[in-house]
């Protein structure tokens, strides 16, 4: 019994989709372009949202600037922040996406364009993983979900001048929902790609509503 668990367990994750590189999940907005902006993510926001790390607002300052380097301030791909992927996920993805958005000029830059997430909710189906084990993964191997994953947050771009007082607030909705099957969905990474997909979705809508408003924010704090 106990071998057979095993094998069926190797046998689902071998057989389950991988996750993709973050650069395949961004998108670029063509009218949008923020070279008067400098990216920031609220560390300590995103981990106590994701219910991850409460206790690492100890370890760095409440917003975290994104990394720089040499004169030429291009980004540093190489920075980690926690250990839990997805949040690492997450600010990696809004630094890539911003990326696409504007020229950084630390050193003429009007304000900041900070993110928040306001709410981060994590549905499981438990009653498929339960069916699934009790009937020794039987089911999976023919293709049965697992578990099916759903994420839904809110998020918010804080937009503030050069002094740190906030002048805009850009919210943005995302929801998805991953499968955890053989042959067709996701392993462990289940969690994960919903998470991107997510917040891909809110990222979006919120950058949506400030491009529209650009001309008026760049009025705002020049």
């Amino acid at each position: 019994m106990r071998q057979l668990l095993i094998i069926t367990s190797a046998i689902f994750f071998v057989a389950c989709q991988t996750l993709e590189p973050l650069e395949n999940y961004t998108f670029k907005k063509e009218k949008l372009q923020l070279p008067y902006l400098i990216p920031e993510a609220d560390l300590n926001n995103i981990n106590l949202a994701m219910h991850y790390n409460e206790t690492a607002s100890t370890e760095a300052p409440k917003y975290t600037e994104l990394s720089y380097f040499n004169i030429y301030k291009n980004y540093d791909m190489e920075f980690r922040f926690r250990k839990e992927p997805r949040v690492n996920d997450l600010v990696r993805f809004y630094l890539l996406e911003l990326k696409k958005n504007m020229v950084l000029d630390t050193a003429n830059s009007y304000g900041k364009v900070q993110l928040r997430i306001i709410e981060f909710k994590e549905k499981r189906n438990n009653g498929l993983m339960f069916a699934n084990l009790y009937l020794m993964g039987i089911p999976s191997l023919f293709g049965v979900p697992f578990n099916i994953i759903d994420i839904y947050m809110q998020i918010n771009l804080n937009i503030t001048d050069i002094n740190g007082d906030i002048k805009e607030i850009y919210l943005g909705d995302g929801y998805a929902r991953e499968h955890m099957a053989m042959y067709w969905g996701y392993g462990a990474d289940a969690y994960r790609s919903a998470t991107i997909n997510a917040f891909r979705e809110a990222l979006y809508e919120a950058l949506s509503k400030l491009e529209s408003d650009q001309k008026n924010i760049f009025n705002t704090l020049k």
